[in-house]
C-alpha cells in the first residue's frame, strides 16, 4: 500500500493545504519559520491515519469542523484482505474491483468530524470516499443482485406449482417476496452482506498506515519502569522502555520466571545487540569513546519500598565505556538520540504499516548528530513513510528537493493561514521559509572539490551554477569547465584577486547590469591593466542580460523555469522575479535536476532560447581554451 497526498481544511492555522504530496522515497520535509504551521500538519496527519480525536483547541473560529483526506493505492490483494468479508454478495464485490482497476486502485478517503451526542466537548469522525460514483456502483450492483434473486424466487414457485399440478398435489401456498422482506431474511440468515462506499471506506482506512508521533514528553528513555503482576508496564515513559525490549526480542514474562543466570544472559546479549546496531547511526565521539551501549536489567524494590517491597522493575543505562549512568544523566542530545532510534527501530521491528512523524528532530544535537539523524531516516525509509519538520540544513540533502515542502503563512498577520508549497514550486516560497535548505545548498556546494588548476569560471551566484552545468549538457560542451558561485557580483573580484595569488587559471562571467558593468570595469583595472585586449580574454559580460534568467525566452522561463505557463508579463524575466520574489537558486536547481534526469533536453526549448545558449557555450569556451595556452 502506498500514500500519495494528503489535504487537511480548517485545522488550527490551516484552512485548506490543497492536496500535498508524500515523497516519492518515503522521506517528506516540512521546512519553514516558527508559527508557520508545521507541527499542525503534523498532528493533522495524526488524527487523520491514527483516528486521534481532535479538540477544541484544534478547531478554527466560525469555520466549520476539520475536514482531512488522504490519497493511497492498494493493490488488488491489499483490497481483497482489507474487506474481509465471506458473505459479501459476488455481484457487488465484482463491481466493486472493477471500479478500483478504473481507478487504477487508488483511493481518496475523506475524514469529517462531528460533535458526539453525548458530550457536545468530545467529537468523533466519519471516513468516506470522497468518489460518490463508487455508492452508484455499489447501489446499482445491489439491485441487480436484488433482481437475480426475484427471478429465483420466482422460478422456484413456479416449479413447485408445476410439480404439484403433476402430482395432483394441492398447490402450494406461494407469497412473493418484497424487497423489504428479503433483506430481513438475509440479515437474519446472514446469507448475504451489502457493502455501502462507508463500510468499504471505513474498510480501508483500518488497513492504511498508522502513524507514531514522536513525542519526547513521552518517548524518552526513562531511569526506571514498574511492572504489574500480568508483566505489563507502568508509567509515563513505559512507550521508550516497550520499544527497548521489541527491538532487542525480549518477553518480560519468560524474563521473570526463568533463573538469575539465563536471565542475565539474555539482558546482555540484548545489550550487545542493540548497542552494536546503534553505533552503526551514531558516530559523535563520547571522549576518547566513540561507542555509546544501552543497557537494560531487571531489579527488584527492596523491603523498604512500602507497597512496591519485592516487585520487578526495569532499570535503564547508558555506558560511555568508562561509567553506566542512568539516561537523564545524559546530555539531553544523546538521551534523544537514543529515544529516537529505538523508537524507529522498533516501529520497523513491528513489521506494521506505519507513518513515523517527528516535529523538529534533533533539535537540541550537534549539527554532526543531526547527520546521524537523517542517515539513520534514510536507512529505514524503505520499510517505513517517514514525515518530519525541520529548521537545519543538517537535515536537508539539496539533491533530494523533492522531498521538501514549504510551510508558511500567507500573510503577515498572526492569524494568517497555512499554506503548503510542494517540491515542484519551492521557487515560490519566501526566501526566509527557504532559508535551511538554502544553507543546505550552500553547504553542498563549498565542499565540492570544484576549484582546479585551471578551467575555472567565476560566476555571480549559485543559481549561475546550476544553469551552467545544464547549459553544458543540453549542448554536450566537451571544454572542460569548472564553475565557481560567488555570493554575488560584487564578490568576484576578491575571489579574482585570491585566484591569482594562488596561481590558477580562471575566467570570470558577470551579468549586464548596472552592477555586472561596474565589477566588469573593476575588474579591468585591477586585473587586466586596464588593457581591453586581455580584459575580453579572461572577462565576458553575458549580453542584454541583466541576470542568467534573461537567456531563456518568455515561454521557456514559464514552462521550464517557473513552471507555470499562465503568469502574464511583458518585462524582462529578471525583472519579473524580482517583484514575484520567487526564489532564483530553487529554479536554478530544479532545472538543472530535469536536465541531468533527461527529463529536458534541447529540443523542449525555443530556438531563441537555444541561440543564446549556445552564445554562452561558444564564448566561454572560446576563453577558457584561449587562457589556457596563454
Amino acid at each position: 500500500m502506498r500514500l500519495h497526498a494528503f489535504n487537511i481544511k480548517n485545522f488550527r492555522s490551516i484552512v485548506n493545504t490543497g492536496w500535498c504530496p508524500f515523497s516519492r522515497d518515503h522521506v517528506t520535509v516540512l521546512v519553514g519559520q516558527n508559527e508557520s504551521g508545521k507541527s499542525s500538519i503534523l498532528e493533522a496527519l495524526h488524527c487523520l491515519l491514527s483516528g486521534v480525536s481532535i479538540s477544541e483547541d484544534d478547531l478554527r473560529a466560525a469555520a466549520p469542523l476539520p475536514e482531512m483526506n488522504i490519497r493511497c493505492e492498494f493493490s488488488a490483494q491489499e483490497l481483497t484482505d482489507a474487506i474481509d468479508e465471506e458473505n459479501w454478495s459476488s455481484i457487488q464485490e465484482d463491481a466493486f474491483h472493477s471500479y478500483a482497476k478504473r481507478c487504477k486502485f487508488i483511493f481518496e478517503l475523506k475524514m469529517t468530524w462531528r460533535r458526539s451526542r453525548e458530550n457536545d466537548s468530545k467529537f468523533a469522525y466519519d471516513v468516506t470516499i470522497l468518489d460518490e460514483q463508487l455508492e452508484n456502483v455499489l447501489t446499482d450492483s445491489k439491485r441487480k443482485q436484488k433482481n437475480i434473486d426475484l427471478r429465483e424466487t420466482a422460478l422456484d414457485n413456479l416449479k413447485a406449482t408445476v410439480s404439484a399440478i403433476a402430482t395432483a398435489t394441492p398447490i402450494p401456498s406461494i407469497a412473493t417476496p418484497t424487497e423489504e422482506n428479503e433483506e430481513e431474511e438475509e440479515e437474519e440468515e446472514g446469507e448475504i452482506i451489502f457493502l455501502t462506499s462507508s463500510d468499504i471506506a471505513h474498510c480501508l482506512h483500518n488497513a492504511s498506515p498508522s502513524s507514531t508521533l514522536f513525542n519526547p514528553a513521552t518517548g524518552l528513555l526513562p531511569n526506571t519502569v514498574d511492572i504489574d503482576e500480568k508483566f505489563n508496564l507502568i508509567g509515563v515513559n513505559k512507550l521508550a522502555a516497550s520499544n527497548y525490549l521489541q527491538i532487542a526480542g525480549l518477553d518480560l514474562k519468560h524474563l521473570l520466571n526463568t533463573d538469575r543466570r539465563e536471565r542475565q544472559f539474555l539482558l546482555n546479549k540484548a545489550r550487545e545487540k542493540i548497542s552494536k546496531d546503534f553505533n552503526l547511526f551514531w558516530t559523535q565521539t563520547i571522549g576518547k569513546n566513540r561507542k555509546l551501549e544501552i543497557g537494560c536489567e531487571i531489579e527488584f524494590y527492596s523491603s523498604e519500598a512500602g507497597d512496591k517491597a519485592g516487585k520487578p522493575h526495569l532499570v535503564f543505562g547508558i555506558s560511555d565505556g568508562h561509567s553506566m549512568l542512568y539516561p537523564k544523566q545524559r546530555s539531553e542530545g544523546v538521551r534523544w538520540f537514543v529515544s529516537f532510534y529505538l523508537q524507529l527501530k522498533a516501529s520497523e521491528s513491528r513489521g506494521l504499516k506505519r507513518i513515523f512523524l517527528m516535529d523538529e528532530p534533533g533539535a537540541n544535537l550537534h549539527p554532526k548528530a543531526q547527520e546521524d539523524v537523517l542517515r539513520l531516516v534514510n536507512s529505514l525509509s524503505s520499510g517505513i513513510e517517514i514525515v518530519y519538520s525541520t529548521h537545519s540544513s543538517a537535515l536537508l540533502e539539496f539533491n533530494k528537493l523533492y522531498r521538501v515542502h514549504a510551510v508558511q503563512r500567507t500573510g503577515d498577520e498572526d492569524e494568517s493561514p497555512t499554506e503548503i508549497i510542494d517540491a515542484h514550486s519551492l521557487s515560490a516560497a519566501s526566501t526566509d521559509t527557504l532559508t535551511p535548505l538554502l544553507m543546505a545548498m550552500g553547504i553542498d556546494l563549498s565542499s565540492q572539490n570544484v576549484i582546479k588548476r585551471e578551467h575555472n569560471v567565476l560566476l555571480e551566484e549559485i543559481s549561475g551554477f546550476y544553469y551552467f552545468n545544464a547549459f553544458w549538457k543540453l549542448r554536450d560542451c566537451k571544454q572542460p569547465a569548472h564553475f565557481i558561485a560567488a555570493t554575488g557580483a560584487s564578490n568576484i573580484p576578491t575571489l579574482a584577486n585570491m585566484f591569482t595569488g594562488w596561481g590558477l587559471k580562471f575566467i570570470a562571467v558577470i551579468d549586464d547590469d548596472n552592477l555586472g558593468r561596474t565589477v566588469y570595469k573593476q575588474l579591468k583595472q585591477e586585473l587586466c591593466g586596464d588593457d581591453e585586449a586581455i580584459a575580453s580574454e579572461r572577462l565576458w559580460k553575458i549580453r542584454d542580460c541583466s541576470g542568467i534568467e534573461d537567456i531563456f525566452s518568455h515561454r521557456d522561463f514559464k514552462s521550464h523555469i517557473l513552471r507555470d505557463t499562465e503568469a502574464n508579463f511583458s518585462i524582462k524575466n529578471t525583472e519579473f522575479l524580482k517583484s514575484a520574489k520567487r526564489s532564483k537558486p530553487v529554479m536554478a536547481y530544479q532545472f538543472w535536476e530535469e536536465v541531468q534526469a533527461g527529463r529536458l533536453t534541447s529540443s523542449n526549448l525555443e530556438p531563441e532560447t537555444l541561440k543564446k545558449i549556445d552564445e554562452i557555450v561558444t564564448e566561454v569556451s572560446k576563453r577558457l581554451e584561449k587562457h589556457k595556452s596563454s
